[in-house]
């Protein structure tokens, strides 16, 4: 079928070949591999997530399942990806570091965090918009005192988000 030729070049990844996509993007862009913030939520991100951990990067579990928090320096929980949004910022103008201090900050006391980093205004103005009437989001450091709790609310809400059949996909 002529719709052959839009689909032929189109390389499907999961799992090792994302992480081989990872590298080969940092290769071709000539970036240190402590550079990366890599976000998943699956068992397909299971290997970047790690690769990114284990060379100095931060990895992060968006609404993730089990395996992706316990692959996860960072474990964010919300029904918007805006908050993804503020760590982007952060770990685009500063360090792994910094970004893993705002995360600790932000699980305190948001208003604080937001007035003690240095996170773009119009994300801020955006963030307090969309949850002004809702749950606060959850950004958390993933340790072994959470783990269990992160990973009970971050599956409530890919059920929640994707609807419960496929919410309960790995």
């Amino acid at each position: 079928m002529n719709v052959y030729s839009l689909i032929k070049d189109i390389k499907c990844v999961g799992g090792i070949g994302k992480q081989l996509a990872l590298e080969d993007i940092l290769s071709k862009l000539n970036v240190d591999e402590a550079s990366i913030m890599y976000v998943g939520d699956s068992h397909t991100d299971v290997e970047p997530l790690r690769f990114a951990k284990e060379n100095g990067g931060i990895a992060v579990s968006f609404n993730g399942n089990e395996v992706a928090i316990r692959e996860s320096d960072i474990a964010i929980i919300s029904d918007n990806t805006i908050v993804t949004s503020l760590l982007i910022d952060l770990h685009s103008k500063f360090n792994k570091d910094y970004v893993l201090e705002f995360a600790k900050s932000f699980n305190m006391d948001i208003k604080r965090a937001f007035e003690s980093f240095r996170i773009n205004f119009t994300l801020i103005e955006e963030f307090n918009e969309l949850f002004k009437n809702n749950d606060l989001p959850v950004i958390e450091l993933v340790n072994e005192e959470n783990i269990d709790e992160l990973i009970s609310e971050s599956i409530k809400m890919r059920k929640k988000i994707r609807g419960k059949s496929i919410g309960s996909l790995g």
